[in-house]
């Protein structure tokens, strides 16, 4: 699943679909996916209980063309919903642009 072709967030009260923001496109520099075993995706949507548990749990990955080092980063999810994020070493697809 590619993020980086942007996102909704909406809020489902009783079933209304109420949308509050949308990203667009970040373009092709961006690269924002969820891999692994847990991808988050329009079938896997990042959900919350009205108490901030999470519905579902994943990680999304976030680097941008050029990155260099440990300028990649995570964002995590875990089942009580706590959002953390992390460094990773930018994949070489991208440090060699």
């Amino acid at each position: 699943m590619n993020w980086g072709l942007g996102w909704r967030i909406v809020v489902e009260p009783a079933g209304a679909n109420e949308e509050v923001r949308s990203q667009s496109s970040f373009g092709p520099d961006a690269y924002v996916r969820s891999t692994g075993a847990a991808i988050l995706d329009s079938n896997t949507a990042i959900s919350f209980t009205p108490n901030g548990g999470a519905i579902n749990r994943g990680q999304l990955t976030v680097v941008t063309a050029g990155c260099a080092g440990n300028n990649g980063h995570t964002i995590s999810i875990n089942a009580i919903g706590q959002v953390t994020t992390g460094e990773l070493p930018c994949p070489t697809v991208y440090t060699e642009q």
